[in-house]
């Protein structure tokens, strides 16, 4: 496993109708502490302020739920940006403050920005990644956010394209939801983000890469730091 910490699981959340966790459809990762990144074809039909985003295991008892201000949809491939109304991590903070026990803190993930190409992409081949999301598991009885081990069998101009080999995979729900494996530094990062896949929900998935779109992920980073030049 990759090993992330308590507050980097937290970073995955689930996208719902505004303010109403029940009606959770899509999965996103906070990518910076305003930023959530998940796949276009959740956010198409949708208008930024009729979504909120939340964290926890099971949306039913949000850890917190955000505001979505503004959404940026890429031109070309399955990927967007969702920018919340509030910084997550500050929120969080915020909530811990004079409270004893254990503290709650979120820890975004960042975006691969590093080219997957050459040796780099030969070493990914064939390693065990992690996806999660909250869609259906395979377990009716179960709901929330389930990490699950895959390989990554392929990568291709477009797509990291994982495999479960019937045992695990991602499923209806879990669009948008990341692909994550450690960098050379040991620092988790998000591969791509989940476009589609086998509805055996344990076969191949394919994931859009972001490495591939860094430009345009960049250009959302700016946009947020302009706008609040502290964070």
């Amino acid at each position: 496993s990759i090993g992330l910490s308590p507050g980097e699981q937290l970073a995955v959340g689930w996208i719902s109708n505004y303010r109403s966790p029940e009606s959770t459809f899509c999965t996103g990762t906070l990518i910076t502490s305003r930023i959530v990144i998940t796949a276009k074809h959740c956010t198409e039909q949708r208008e930024a302020d009729t979504m909120s985003f939340g964290l926890g295991v099971e949306p039913t008892e949000a850890v917190a739920v955000f505001d979505i201000v503004r959404k940026d949809e890429h031109p070309l491939v399955d990927v967007a940006m969702l920018f919340l109304a509030q910084d997550a991590v500050d929120a969080l903070n915020e909530a811990n403050r004079g409270m004893s026990g254990v503290q709650t803190t979120v820890i975004p993930i960042s975006a691969n920005r590093h080219t997957l190409a050459g040796p780099d992409k030969e070493q990914l081949i064939g390693r065990t990644v992690e996806v999660t999301g909250y869609g259906e598991t395979q377990d009716p009885q179960k709901s929330g956010r389930y990490f699950a081990r895959v390989v990554l069998s392929e990568i291709d101009e477009e797509f990291v394209v994982v495999d479960g080999n019937g045992d695990a995979g991602l499923c209806f729900g879990d669009s948008g939801g990341p692909v994550i494996t450690a960098n050379l530094r040991g620092k988790p990062v998000i591969l791509g983000v989940e476009h589609g896949g086998d509805d055996t929900c344990s076969g191949r998935d394919y994931l859009v890469r972001l490495d591939q779109i860094r430009d345009w992920v960049d250009n959302g980073l700016r946009s947020v730091w302009v706008e609040n030049p502290v964070g």
